[in-house]
């Protein structure tokens, strides 16, 4: 959704100001609405997001880019301020695609997921491919970092919490002003 050089330039300012404890996680994003800063990418977003993670990556590491300016000459960039980390911590984004668990390992990224989208089972599985690939690129298949998120909701009541996150969230809020 973001070009890969203010991607890169505002997670450096923010490692700067953490003293290096920035990691983030890389999403393609899926809903149409989402991509009105980047028309072009929907519809090839998971592309896209793979494409400019080793930009990210080789901007991070102090590498200069060579990029077309507004005036259509190209011109060579670099990160000011330097990030305090050498490497990026990084994750990719995902649910239920084994091809994305694949990427990540290929990549040796992390993976941050959820299970919204996907059984246990699935999440087994897909971890199962995601340290295979680690493992085929020549990482070992404990170097990569499986963050799943654990969606809650909790009330005093464990019924009305169950029957309210059911519902779409807005009727909550309506009942709830």
């Amino acid at each position: 959704l973001h070009h890969p050089v203010r991607v890169a330039e505002d997670w450096s300012i923010i490692d700067n100001l953490s003293e290096g404890r920035v990691g983030i996680a890389f999403a393609s994003g899926w809903h149409p609405d989402d991509f009105v800063f980047a028309r072009d990418a929907y519809g090839n977003q998971r592309d896209v997001m793979f494409d400019a993670i080793p930009v990210v990556q080789d901007l991070w590491r102090g590498n200069k880019l060579t990029i077309e300016s507004g005036n259509k000459n190209k011109t060579q960039i670099q990160l000011y301020p330097m990030p305090k980390q050498r490497e990026l911590p990084a994750w990719v984004t995902v649910v239920n695609n084994p091809d994305t668990y694949r990427k990540a390992g290929e990549l040796g990224l992390g993976i941050l997921t959820n299970l919204l989208g996907q059984s246990i089972e699935d999440l087994r599985r897909n971890i199962a491919v995601y340290r295979d690939s680690l493992q085929q690129h020549g990482y070992s298949p404990d170097h990569g970092n499986v963050t799943v998120l654990v969606h809650t909701f909790l009330l005093e009541d464990k019924d009305r919490a169950i029957d309210i996150a059911r519902k779409p969230f807005c009727e909550y809020l309506a009942t709830s002003a």
